[in-house]
């Protein structure tokens, strides 16, 4: 997951300070880790020491390997394109908080015992640690500077943002200011993000839409049912009783084995064979959509289930936090870390919600813009027979109304398993809590169902209503500026 959110290019990225600086760094903590461990080893080489313990050999040399495989990383990310690495960036601050307390116990142990004890670890570790910052600090920059385009507007930042800055939207910051000192004009704003943009997915989506058309073709079935075979042929040669489904033969006909391709009805005197109709092929635009898109809709439905989880979290916070300040027998530090605790559960759930609701809106839009384009090319090479069938209304409302219904319902997808579980936990929690006492409100909201489910039924109705009369209306205008072209030729011809 960490790696699919890395920022990537697909150029291959030239040797920069940056990379090299990164490159440098991770060295020099290999060696300062290694030589730890050498100094470890040395001092329980003796033989009058006692046996070296093995969590001061194996906890440095699992250390050592991972920084030699971020090292491997940093430079494997340069030649695949990738300016900012999700699972660095995610490295640097895991370690730089998990090495954080050892850190604050040197200094505080140097500093009440007005000396050090141990000079060449505490130097080593201050060193250490010294460059994880460094390190943390270098991953929150973007490895390549942004790119012009080559057009007259502006390159989007987004395009080229670091993770952190894609995480908090810091790439917009500019465009905000700018907002601020001034009105915003047609040239201040950026060019579209080519992932955005309708040359950069369309292409893809219509050639997963005519291979899921030709795989469509293939498996269609080239006959239809019996009984419609039945029907044509009885409609000449007999008569079909609709209220029992059941064909009534003017002649001594029975019926033998169905082939794949034909239906064979057997007379008295011989026999006869009939061809079924070829029927149209029934592509899926939702397995389409899946394959162009979903692994975008993936992504978003991970950041919701992760914050319907932190949703939960805070009332068990604050439970956590009450039981702190009623009970003065625990210790003060836990105090300090539920209040650190509050803090990251507030940013972590705000970055998720952001990022989700910017997932969702951006990928329905790609998602509108493919749809649109297809059935406008669909209008434009559909023949005389076909367009009889189709008005111009309601192709119009196919690129608008249909269009955009799919888009909201993209943007909030989600919803089908996400209200389940958080009614269901919510319910859960409150019976922990309440007790009994909260299948009334339940009954209430089960009761209140049938009430919703009818008044939805109603609302779609009149919904259909209306795009049926948003039709009629298309039609009759189109025939109405028809006549009026024609009436105005006439009477320029008649003058």
């Amino acid at each position: 997951m960490c790696w699919l959110c890395g920022r990537r290019n697909h150029d291959y990225i030239p040797m920069t300070f940056l990379n090299s600086a990164k490159t440098i760094i991770c060295l020099f903590l290999i060696v300062d880790v290694s030589m730890d461990i050498i100094k470890w080893i040395s001092e329980y080489v003796s033989p009058w020491s006692t046996e070296l313990p093995k969590m001061y050999v194996v906890s440095p040399s699992i250390l050592t390997a991972t920084l030699i495989l971020c090292t491997i990383l940093i430079q494997l990310d340069r030649t695949r394109g990738v300016f900012s690495s999700a699972v660095l960036f995610l490295f640097w601050l895991l370690l730089t908080v998990a090495e954080g307390e050892p850190f604050y116990s040197k200094i505080k142990e140097a500093y009440v015992k007005n000396k050090v004890e141990q000079v060449y670890r505490f130097a080593t570790f201050c060193v250490y640690y010294a460059m994880v910052l460094v390190q943390l600090i270098l991953s929150c920059i973007s490895d390549v500077p942004p790119k012009q385009s080559k057009t007259t507007k502006k390159q989007s930042p987004e395009i080229q943002a670091s993770f952190l800055s894609y995480l908090t939207f810091w790439w917009v910051n500019m465009l905000v200011l700018t907002g601020y000192r001034k009105t915003l004009q047609p040239g201040d704003l950026w060019e579209l993000n080519p992932r955005d943009q309708t040359k950069s997915h369309t292409p893809i989506f219509e050639k997963t839409w005519n291979e899921e058309l030709e795989k469509a073709k293939k498996i269609a079935p080239i006959q239809k049912t019996k009984r419609d075979g039945a029907r044509k042929f009885l409609s000449t040669h007999g008569s079909y009783n609709l209220e029992e489904q059941k064909p009534t033969f003017n002649n001594e006909l029975s019926w033998s084995n169905i082939h794949t391709n034909s239906i064979k009805v057997v007379f008295g005197d011989g026999s006869r064979e009939f061809r079924r109709p070829e029927v149209k092929p029934n592509a899926s635009l939702l397995k389409v959509l899946l394959k162009c898109y979903g692994l975008v809709l993936l992504q978003s439905h991970v950041c919701k289930l992760i914050f319907d989880g932190l949703t939960f979290l805070g009332p068990v916070l604050q439970g956590l936090l009450i039981s702190y300040t009623e009970d003065r027998t625990i210790q003060q530090w836990k105090g300090y870390m539920y209040a650190i605790l509050f803090f990251l559960h507030a940013l972590v759930s705000s970055i998720l919600l952001q990022n989700l609701t910017y997932v969702g809106k951006t990928l329905g839009v790609r998602v509108k813009s493919s749809l649109i384009v297809a059935v406008y090319k669909k209008a434009l090479s559909m023949s005389n027979h076909a367009r009889k069938d189709y008005t111009v209304g309601e192709i119009v409302n196919l690129m608008s109304v249909d269009a955009q219904r799919i888009q909201d319902m993209t943007s909030s997808l989600y919803m089908i398993w996400s209200a389940p579980l958080v009614i269901g936990i919510a319910l859960w929690q409150l019976y922990n809590v309440l007790g009994m006492s909260i299948f009334a409100g339940v009954a209430v909201t089960v009761l209140l169902i049938p009430i919703n489910s009818v008044i939805a039924t109603r609302v779609r109705k009149y919904q259909i209503a209306q795009l049926k009369l948003k039709d009629a209306r298309m039609k009759l205008m189109n025939e109405v500026l028809s006549g009026i072209k024609v009436y105005c030729r006439s009477a320029n011809v008649c003058i």
